[in-house]
């Protein structure tokens, strides 16, 4: 997940959170257990939520998983009576969740996968793993693999967003062009020698 936030002095702040946090620790790795610590951290932070394709797929993958798992998320599911006095996940028109997909492709109509829109957009897609690729490598035992791929497609879809919300005016160019150096330097950081770290900056 990339998190972006205002410093105090009022500058943009990006950074890249990851459940596990570490890939290698198995009591982290267990399905309840990333979970719990996602929905929990969501609940009490009540960010503003964004994806691709996230309220036909992530959404319902994450409470159909968590009923599964016996999880009580009550922060994260709680809904308030009336759409504009508080945040709701799960309402088809909300300003706490945007899916992207739905923005592109509003009946979806020709919707573009993350990977088509993104790559162009001149922003790198899918680098020789995808969607397809994850039951296999859980199986496997290759863990950081799959969070490696998820810190992948977070970036990419903050970078999608961010062409978004600047087309909309949302983001001045200032900021269009920071923010996207700071996810190169986080790139850089996460995928050293990857095409991210290559981004051309538009």
């Amino acid at each position: 997940m990339v998190r972006r936030q205002r410093t105090e002095s009022g500058r943009l702040a990006l950074d890249l959170r990851s459940q596990p946090k570490d890939p290698r620790e198995p009591d982290e790795c267990r399905e309840a257990a990333i979970l719990r610590k996602f929905l929990s951290s969501v609940g009490r932070c009540r960010p503003r939520l964004v994806g691709y394709n996230s309220q036909g797929s992530d959404l319902a993958i994450l409470v159909q998983r968590a009923i599964v798992n016996g999880i009580r998320a009550e922060r994260f599911c709680s809904r308030p009576e009336k759409p504009w006095e508080g945040t709701d996940y799960f309402a088809r028109t909300t300003d706490w969740h945007v899916d992207l997909m739905s923005v592109v492709s509003p009946y979806g109509n020709a919707a573009p996968s993350l990977n088509q829109i993104a790559t162009l957009s001149g922003i790198p897609g899918k680098l020789g793993f995808d969607g397809g690729d994850i039951a296999q490598a859980w199986l496997d035992g290759k863990l950081e693999r799959i969070v490696k791929y998820n810190e992948h497609d977070a970036l990419t879809t903050y970078l999608v967003w961010l062409r978004t919300a600047h087309l909309a005016g949302h983001v001045s160019d200032a900021e269009y062009r920071d923010e996207q150096q700071q996810l190169r330097a986080l790139s850089e950081i996460r995928f050293p020698c990857s095409e991210f770290c290559v981004l051309i900056i538009r």
